[in-house]
């Protein structure tokens, strides 16, 4: 039986359900005839979706990824009337800085690194609902104090209480920071309030250590309350009626990924002497990327329903055997040189690598999908730093 016709809700085109774009709003699915109206339809959904209130904590407030990444994207959310009007930002760091030099180091990574003009009042807005606590991650203190500035925080800016703490730490601090905040009863959530924790890759430095970490997690707080992330995102290819048609192994030869970073390791030696280029970006950015342009169509484009296609996908990767690993793979590491006329270091005589380092910068693998969408096609994968 032929499903009955329904009406774009953008432009009122009539549309059959069987083929076209849709995307779910509040239980509800809508059909659309084409890619424009359904990024209007989810430009308006995003709009009408202002967080609410809440405080957001970030340790590794000091380091690399919140000057880059973290503080540009909450200026935008906040220029785009994303967050509520009721927020705050705590960095949480071990760097002894005061709250001003806090701020004044934000304000600088803000002029650098800024993905859109900053208002000066917008900017004012900002900075004046930031504050910081310096401290260990292990420290009791260092909580207790956190715990007076969310109450200060929560008087001054009405944050109703609840809170999200962002792990932008070294993977081998997650466990502490969880088992910290759940003694100090930060974690606790009664209702109304909530409170999240948002965990940066890479999680846990192979299976064993990722089960381990899962079940420290566990203990000091409901799976509900958890968060686990890749910072890079990415606008995929479900919408695109031209290109889906032709996306398998009928009209593809193979796929190549590449991610090439010119910056070196920014002076993260400690954590990249533990990580590496296949956990810092294989495991995560390209696996990520990988499972985006390759899994099926999901039911709808609600968190629930793209999960469950990436994930069949990963399960659909062949898994190599020990000669595959010699024949496919291929690590490397960057040496001393020049860029743009400038001369650069190499890896092992970067500030705080370990001598004799065999840690790779750069990381290749070839990849196998055994799905009927991708049966035969070769994936190439490859990353490393100080390549562009």
């Amino acid at each position: 039986m032929t499903p009955p016709m329904k009406r774009d809700p953008i432009c009122g085109m009539t549309v059959n359900p069987a083929t076209a774009l849709h995307a779910e709003r509040d239980g509800e699915t809508h059909f659309f005839c084409g890619d424009d109206c359904l990024q209007q339809f989810l430009n308006a959904t995003a709009a009408s979706q202002r967080a609410g209130p809440c405080v957001i904590v970030i340790f590794g407030a000091s380091g690399d990824l919140t000057k880059r990444k973290l503080l540009p994207a909450l200026c935008n959310l906040v220029a785009g009337g994303l967050l509520s009007e009721d927020f705050a930002i705590i960095g949480v760091g071990r760097t002894e800085w005061s709250g001003n030099d806090f701020r004044q180091q934000m304000r600088e990574a803000i002029a650098e690194f800024a993905t859109q003009k900053m208002d000066p009042a917008l900017w004012t807005n900002i900075e004046q609902r930031m504050r910081y606590c310096s401290g260990s991650y292990t420290d009791p203190e260092t909580y207790q104090r956190l715990s007076t500035m969310l109450e200060e925080s929560n008087a001054k800016q009405h944050t109703s209480g609840n809170a999200l703490f962002y792990l932008s730490v070294p993977p081998i601090s997650f466990a502490p920071i969880a088992q910290q905040l759940h003694a100090s009863g930060l974690l606790k959530e009664v209702p109304p309030v909530w409170r999240r924790l948002v965990i940066e890759k890479p999680f846990g430095h192979d299976l064993a250590s990722a089960r381990e970490l899962n079940a420290t997690l566990s203990a000091s707080l409901a799976e509900s309350q958890i968060f686990r992330i890749d910072h890079y995102l990415l606008v995929f290819r479900l919408g695109n009626s031209m290109i889906e048609p032709v996306w398998n192994r009928t009209f593809i030869d193979h796929v190549e990924i590449t991610a090439a970073e010119s910056i070196g390791i920014e002076g993260r030696a400690a954590f990249y002497e533990t990580a590496g280029a296949f956990r810092d970006m294989m495991q995560t950015h390209m696996l990520m990327l990988l499972a985006l342009i390759t899994m099926e169509p999901p039911a709808s484009l609600s968190g629930e329903a793209v999960r469950n296609e990436k994930a069949k996908l990963l399960e659909a990767i062949r898994i190599p055997k020990p000669e595959d690993v010699m024949r496919d793979t291929v690590r490397g590491q960057y040496g001393p040189g020049e860029i743009a006329g400038k001369p650069i270091d190499g890896y092992a005589e970067e500030p705080g690598v370990s001598l004799g380092s065999t840690v790779e910068t750069f990381a290749a693998a070839k990849l196998w999908i055994d799905n009927w969408r991708w049966a035969g096609v070769p994936f190439y994968l490859r990353t490393g730093k100080r390549l562009a």
